[in-house]
């Protein structure tokens, strides 16, 4: 009896041992030729490895029960019991710090705020990336395709500070420097990328692998979607923050202006001249005609004096708008010239101008305007002497009533005609006499003939003096 109960228990133990045996050595297979197997064949390794690890498990817990059954009936020496106990533990610890799960454990232990510091960074880089991922893409990545690692991203951060440091930083307006190297800090304090950004591209170089494996997998992935976009648009973020720091530098009051979730415009103001500003990284035909047009066909603001988009030096010269067109494209180093020649407006540059002249008889001024030179006028006030007379070019000549003015001794009218010797004619004939003047060669009609217009000088009832004249090409 006793020995069939022993051969039983030995053939059942051989029985377990032979099955995880078999399961190890398939689960050994099915990882070297893991290439060439299909579908089914990695369900059924899923499959081996769970049975695997959670009998590996269940064979632990067994062993433990069996020992503290043989301490309790005493048939087990309770020290050796307890050393048997913690080779057991110790061994089930040390294969489970090879899953993945032992080692986000094992993370959690070994820095206690990996949870918390992790959804921060997390939350940090989404909105980093978040707000302008639509508007610079340097490259356009499928959804579906895989996520970059985070040596990767590193990899990629730092080719783009050298690109910034070589190309960019050069790029100094007024003053070219030539930077060699560039780091995430100095691009802050320089106020060239926003404090989020630094924070993602700082996390980008300094985080561990095992910190980012130790977080949620979906949290993992929203980190590097989000520094993704971060590296992706960082070029483009330091295009943009220089062109905002010249402006300020040159003494414009400058703001942004929201567009949803794309990269703000800047408005730019000094004075009386207000810019609509676009900085763009990007300086491809296609994505520089989509921002023409964009602009084109929004309704200018009657304050905007120009509209300019300004791009890196490196972007292609023949894409370069100058001139007069609106919007105007500039490259960042003509941008302090550019600004420089949009003066702010004269007050009266473009105000309507009137002159005016005395006269100490209104009547007199009537009639001798109206009827002796056929001019037409309107009375603006009999009762406070004002006359407006109407010229062929569509300005006004204000008379007023000054009984006791003294006449200019200069021209006050000059009227340009095509033929001086009938204008003089017909002036002498409606009882108008042509004066002299001591300097001048005139001839028996009183017309002087010099080197510039042929002019001859009369005077109205007020003692004003007025001329006809003919420019040299009428001769």
């Amino acid at each position: 009896m006793a020995l069939s109960s022993t051969l039983g228990l030995e053939l059942r133990t051989a029985a377990i041992v032979l099955v995880f045996a078999g399961l190890t050595f398939a689960v050994v297979l099915a990882v070297l030729f893991k290439p060439k197997l299909g579908a089914i064949f990695e369900r059924a390794l899923d499959a081996a490895k769970w049975v695997l690890m959670y009998g590996i498990w269940l064979a632990f817990i067994a062993l433990l029960l069996i020992l503290a059954l043989r301490v309790g009936r005493g048939k087990l020496d309770p020290d050796a019991a307890a050393v048997a106990a913690v080779l057991l533990i110790g061994t089930g610890a040390l294969m489970s710090l090879g899953t993945s799960a032992g080692r986000k454990l094992l993370g959690r232990i070994g820095k206690a705020s990996v949870g918390p510091v992790a959804l921060e960074f997390v939350s940090e880089a989404r909105e980093a990336a978040g707000l302008y991922a639509e508007s610079e893409q340097e490259t356009t990545k499928d959804g579906e395709e895989p996520l970059e690692s985070l040596l990767s991203l590193r990899l990629r951060l730092e080719a783009k500070l050298a690109y910034i440091a070589k190309h960019l930083l050069t790029e100094d307006g007024d003053h070219p420097r030539h930077a060699t190297f560039v780091t995430i800090g100095s691009l802050r304090e320089d106020k060239l990328i926003t404090e989020k950004e630094a924070h993602t591209a700082t996390r980008i170089m300094v985080l561990r692998e095992e910190e980012l494996d130790a977080i949620d997998p979906r949290e993992k992935q929203i980190f590097l979607v989000s520094a993704t976009n971060v590296v992706d648009n960082i070029r483009a973020s330091v295009h943009y923050g220089r062109v905002k720091k010249l402006l300020k530098s040159k003494g414009w009051f400058v703001v942004e202006l929201p567009r949803g979730k794309l990269r703000p415009d800047l408005w730019a103001e000094k004075g009386d001249t207000c810019l609509r500003v676009v900085p763009r990284f990007e300086a491809g035909k296609k994505n520089l005609d989509k921002q023409i047009t964009r602009l084109e066909e929004r309704a200018k603001v009657p304050r905007v004096r120009r509209r300019l988009i300004v791009i890196p030096d490196r972007a292609d010269q023949a894409r370069v708008r100058s001139g007069e067109l609106d919007p105007l494209v500039v490259k960042f180093s003509s941008l302090p010239r550019t600004i420089s020649l949009l003066k702010e407006p004269k007050m009266l540059a473009d105000s309507k101008a009137t002159n005016g002249f005395a006269v100490d008889d209104l009547e007199a001024a009537k009639q001798f305007y109206g009827e002796t030179l056929g001019l037409n006028y309107t009375v603006l006030s009999e009762e406070n002497g004002l006359i407006s007379l109407h010229m062929a070019d569509g300005r006004d000549t204000l008379v007023y009533l000054k009984p006791d003015f003294t006449p200019a001794t200069y021209t006050i009218l000059n009227f340009e005609v095509d033929d001086i010797e009938s204008a003089v004619d017909e002036l002498i004939s409606r009882g108008v006499s042509m004066e002299r003047y001591e300097g001048f060669e005139q001839d028996e009609k009183g017309i002087a003939h010099g080197p510039g217009p042929h002019i001859a000088w009369f005077e109205d009832p007020a003692g004003n003096i007025l001329s006809v004249l003919q420019q040299p090409s009428s001769s």
